[in-house]
């Protein structure tokens, strides 16, 4: 082969005024054909109670369309008139062989469409960490897993960025995304490296969530522990994290606590924490 070639990820959109989109497979356009790769998650459309068979059609449907002979974009174009179907803007990938051709589509395959699972090994609970999934249980909004982002739940560790490597700390989603990343200051003394890497951390968390869930909406959070003495020492460390998110909240505030929580018990459709009836 030894050349470059575009490609596109193909977006299933199941409900159009839903505005969701579903990565389903990807096309590359070849010059002699336009090569077609779906990967029909059965769990994704049971969850979204569409049936995989509903895009039996797409494959071949795409092929009768496509003319080889015209430029890409103009190839891009065609495609992009399909009902039920969204391409990406335009990527490229290179391979050197029919062997690095396949291994280069299985890595657009692990990055973009399918949905990783979470690592055996989860992410290190801090007692910030502790406490907020205490309360979370208590209201019973807790969750296991991201299937259960679809009944509104609070799903800790959800898996972002480049083969999921990142985890967020809590993830709800009503309509939105609501992405909350921890950060728990409460030994520290003064803002040494640790902490630093610590709000640099979550910082490229959060802004990998926004990348990867952005086209559904996502509002950031970073929620930390530290009292009045500690805040002021770690403000380098804040000024870091604040950067990428929309709210912060020092759960020790009596305030602040009280609006973190409103904000993602609203979200799950509970009541208020704080509410007085």
């Amino acid at each position: 082969m030894g050349r470059i070639a575009e490609y596109a990820i193909l977006r299933f959109v199941p409900e159009a005024h839903r505005g969701e989109l579903i990565n389903v497979g990807l096309v590359v356009f070849r010059d002699s054909r336009l090569d077609v790769r779906l990967f029909l998650h059965a769990a994704v459309f049971k969850a979204i109670g569409v049936s995989p068979t509903s895009l039996d059609w797409v494959s071949a449907y795409l092929r009768e369309i496509d003319d080889p002979s015209a430029e890409p974009n103009q190839r891009w174009e065609r495609l992009s008139k399909i009902p039920s179907i969204v391409l990406s803007e335009p990527g490229w990938l290179m391979a050197d062989s029919d062997e690095q051709y396949e291994i280069r589509i299985q890595r657009i395959r692990e990055d973009y469409i399918d949905r990783p699972k979470l690592p055996m090994k989860r992410k290190k609970s801090s007692s910030l960490v502790r406490e907020l999934r205490t309360v979370f249980r208590e209201y019973h909004v807790m969750g296991k897993d991201t299937s259960d982002l679809l009944d509104h739940k609070v799903v800790p560790n959800v898996p972002v960025g480049p083969s999921g490597k990142l985890q967020i700390d809590f993830v709800v989603k009503n309509g939105i995304y609501h992405a909350t990343e921890t950060a728990d200051f409460r030994s520290a003394h003064d803002v040494g490296t640790a902490e630093l890497k610590e709000a640099a951390l979550a910082a490229i968390t959060l802004q990998c969530a926004r990348e990867q869930l952005g086209h559904y909406g996502v509002q950031c959070y970073f929620v930390y522990s530290a009292s009045v003495i500690i805040e002021t020492a770690i403000n380098p460390a804040l000024q870091i994290a604040e950067r990428s998110v929309d709210r912060m909240f020092n759960i020790e505030s009596g305030d602040q606590r009280r609006d973190y929580f409103d904000l993602m018990l609203s979200a799950t459709g509970s009541p208020s924490l704080f509410n007085s009836n």
